[in-house]
């Protein structure tokens, strides 16, 4: 077991939040949902990481069709991990940002606030998550990126719930075992955190690194995924 899980297997689960009692359960290991190509836009990026690791497979789900990007519509919502900004158009989810965190992208003034849409849903999947009560997401998601982060993007999502890899191992899933530091940039990219389990990716001799909403969010996620394990 990698020294960082051992250290926050020590740890006691997150307290005083309680979620919504009307979301579903969602069971199962993986977030549901397919990343979508599509055309340059608006592109909020997060703090460069960087590691070494493993081995594995990979694949990008380049049938999906294009999408124009619709009005842009956010919401705020508190959370164990500090207040979280969640934005997306009528049809999917396109940021996760952390309010606090140092490196975390400013919200663009012609976003307009709602709790509509993909947004609302988003909302409630992540109060259950918090809650103890979902494993995977089930959410459309549309980050926008280049290619190789989206190829990234799509493998942090086979990561299981409360289960982490190297940046080592992400780049030898995606076929680049070469490619650390481009994953970790890409990885530090990644506009949808939490639902995007990019937390769940850890430095090769098993300690924390970078995350742009910062380390101590980063340990209060998988400290709270590993407590719902045992």
């Amino acid at each position: 077991m990698l020294e960082a899980m051992a250290r926050i297997c020590c740890h006691a689960p997150l307290d005083g939040f309680q979620g919504s009692n009307h979301g579903r359960t969602i069971c199962g290991s993986q977030t549901v949902m397919t990343i979508h190509p599509e055309p340059a836009g608006v592109m909020l990026a997060g703090i460069f990481l960087e590691g070494k690791g493993h081995t594995g497979p990979a694949r990008e789900d380049a049938r999906a069709p294009h999408r124009e990007v619709g009005k842009m519509i956010y919401t705020r919502m508190e959370s164990p991990v500090g207040p979280l900004t969640i934005a997306g158009d009528d049809s999917a989810l396109r940021f996760v940002i952390f309010d606090g965190g140092k490196h975390q992208p400013k919200r663009p003034s012609e976003w307009q606030e709602s709790s509509c849409h993909a947004v609302a849903e988003a909302v409630r999947q992540l109060r259950a998550y918090f809650a103890g009560r979902l494993t995977a997401f089930d959410l459309p998601v549309a980050p926008d990126g280049t290619s190789f982060q989206k190829i990234v993007w799509q493998e942090l999502k086979r990561i299981p719930y409360g289960d982490v890899i190297s940046y080592g191992e992400l780049a030898s899933r995606i076929g680049k075992p070469k490619a650390s530091r481009a994953v970790g940039a890409a990885n530090g990219a990644n506009p949808i955190p939490i639902v995007i389990p990019c937390h769940r990716v850890i430095g090769s001799n098993g300690k924390l690194t970078g995350y742009g909403g910062g380390l101590p969010i980063k340990e209060k996620l998988l400290i709270l995924e590993r407590s719902r394990l045992f």
